[in-house]
């Protein structure tokens, strides 16, 4: 008898890794073949949707009967991306395309993963941490060994991937049963919510924008993108551990009290903001969780709301 909840971290987080991985190897293909301007708005074009279209994605992933739907349209939609990627060079009008389709594959896969670990583990935040950690990985590899040869490798893997889960997961994708997200959900008041999921969303901009300015003051290069990517995911992984071991208000006044301690300091030396990279990627599912919470039963639309918060913070500390 297979144990789904351990079957979709495992598989959902190599994914993570994948998808993540393709899509920044498929924006550094193109990028060789086209100018500043037009690759930097294609760019900007996926960012956007791959993060702001995740909370629609999240309401739709929380209200369709068989979530794998969402995980057969990612992979279709990453395909027609990778097959477009080889044919870009030759027409101009093709590049939107391909940052658009990849974009929307990637929101897709990263609200059905998010969701998905979070029904079958039942909000573990360890799981959580997990999950999430992988993406830095995919994102570092991506870039730096960029080529044809590694997008269609990471391509087939993905539908391998994919194929397995969805042989094995025979519960229809709704965890115990299907509607059972509906009788769980806790009937808070929607200004309790509403607050609740702001803060939330705040934390998490703030994440990003402090994030971005610890990433940036280390030096350049691939072995230092690996490091920094390495400690990410650390950080994600052992967010949750920790926070399971010395509670979560402790966790979050220890981590907010290092990364205040380390973000003025971030230059003065690599381990200092190795540090911050560190102690602020801990804090990232310990905010999911909380929403995961906030939003019971609506894991999609948090999963969603969470992910869209990143890119204001991201666009300020781009300024």
């Amino acid at each position: 008898m297979y144990n789904t909840a351990q079957c979709t971290l495992t598989i959902a987080s190599a994914m993570h890794m994948l998808v993540d991985c393709l899509c920044i190897c498929a924006l550094y293909l193109l990028s060789r073949s086209f100018t500043g301007d037009e690759i930097v708005t294609a760019i900007l074009l996926y960012n956007i949707l791959a993060f702001c279209t995740q909370p629609l994605a999240g309401m739709i992933a929380d209200w369709i009967p068989d979530r794998r739907m969402l995980l057969y349209a990612s992979v279709i939609l990453l395909a027609i991306a990778v097959v477009t990627v080889g044919i870009t060079h030759e027409g101009r009008l093709l590049l939107p395309v391909v940052a658009i389709v990849l974009g929307m594959g990637n929101s897709l896969f990263h609200v059905w993963g998010g969701k998905q670990t979070a029904v079958k583990s039942g909000n573990d935040i360890v799981s959580l941490g997990v999950f999430v950690s992988t993406g830095s990985l995919g994102l570092a590899i991506g870039g730096i060994f960029s080529s044809y040869a590694l997008m269609y490798v990471v391509m087939t893997l993905i539908v391998m991937l994919a194929l397995v889960y969805v042989s094995i997961d025979k519960e229809n994708a709704c965890g115990v049963d299907c509607g059972d997200d509906d009788k769980r959900a806790v009937a808070y008041k929607w200004y309790y919510v509403t607050a609740a999921m702001l803060l939330l969303s705040l934390a998490v901009m703030t994440r990003s924008f402090v994030g971005d300015g610890f990433s940036s003051s280390m030096a350049k290069g691939g072995s230092a993108v690996l490091l920094v990517a390495g400690v990410a995911a650390a950080g994600k992984i052992l967010g949750g551990v920790l926070t399971e071991y010395a509670g979560l208000v402790r966790t979050a006044l220890l981590l907010v009290a290092a990364v205040a301690i380390c973000y003025p300091l971030r230059c003065s030396a690599p381990t200092v903001a190795l540090g911050g990279v560190f102690a602020v990627n801990c804090t990232m599912p310990i905010t999911l969780y909380l929403a995961n919470r906030v939003l019971k039963g609506k894991e999609g639309l948090a999963f969603g709301l969470l992910a869209a918060s990143l890119i204001p913070g991201y666009l300020i500390a781009a300024m």
